[in-house]
C-alpha cells in the first residue's frame, strides 16, 4: 500500500510540474501579447499567478495525502479486523478441539464404566446362582440324608419290633404255663 500510495504521489507531482510548466509557458504568452501593461505589473501578476497555481498544487497534493492517509487507516483497521477475526476463529477451532477430546474422554470414562458395572453386575448375577445352585444341594442332601436316616431308623425299629415279637412269641409258652401255675395254686 505505502509502494502504491509513494507511486501515486510521484505520479501527482510530476503531473503538477508538467502543468506548472506549462502554465508558466501560457502566461508568459499572455504578458507578451498585452505589450501596455508595465514590467512590475507584469511581474506582480505573474507572481500572484505563481501563488495561486502552487496554492492551488499545495491543496492538491494535500488532499492526495489525506485521502491516502484515511485509504491506509481504513485498510490497516480492515487488517486489524481480519487478523482479530482468525485469531477469534483459531480460538474458536481450539477451544472446540479442547471440549471434543473432553467429551470423547468422557465417553471413554463412562462406556469404561458401564463395561464396569455389566461385569459387577454379571459376576454378582453368577454368585447369586451359584450360592442359589449349592443352596439347593445342600437342601437336597439334607433332605436325602434326613430320609436315609428316617428309613434306617424304621428298619432298625421294625427290626426291634420283630426280634421283640419273636420274644414274645417263644416266651408265650412259658408265661402261659407259668399263669396256669398261678391260677391252680389259687
Amino acid at each position: 500500500i505505502l509502494g502504491q500510495q509513494k507511486k501515486e504521489l510521484g505520479n501527482l507531482l510530476e503531473s503538477q510540474k508538467r502543468q506548472y510548466k506549462l502554465r508558466k509557458e501560457q502566461l508568459k504568452e499572455e504578458l507578451q501579447e498585452n505589450q501596455s501593461t508595465p514590467k512590475r505589473e507584469k511581474q506582480e501578476w505573474l507572481l500572484r499567478q505563481k501563488e495561486n497555481m502552487q496554492h492551488y498544487q499545495a491543496e492538491e497534493e494535500a488532499n492526495l495525502l489525506r485521502r491516502q492517509r484515511q485509504y491506509f487507516e481504513l485498510q490497516c483497521r480492515q487488517y486489524k479486523r481480519k487478523m482479530l477475526l482468525a485469531r477469534h476463529n483459531l480460538d474458536q477451532d481450539l477451544l472446540r478441539e479442547e471440549l471434543n477430546k473432553k467429551q470423547t474422554q468422557k465417553d471413554l470414562e463412562c462406556a469404561m464404566l458401564l463395561r464396569q458395572h455389566e461385569s459387577t453386575q454379571e459376576l454378582e448375577f453368577r454368585h447369586l446362582h451359584t450360592v442359589q445352585r449349592t443352596r439347593t444341594e445342600l437342601t437336597r442332601l439334607q433332605h436325602q440324608t434326613e430320609l436315609s436316616n428316617q428309613l434306617e431308623y424304621n428298619k432298625r425299629r421294625e427290626q426291634e419290633l420283630r426280634q421283640k415279637h419273636a420274644m414274645e412269641v417263644r416266651q408265650q409258652p412259658k408265661s402261659l404255663k407259668s399263669k396256669e401255675l398261678q391260677i391252680k395254686k389259687q
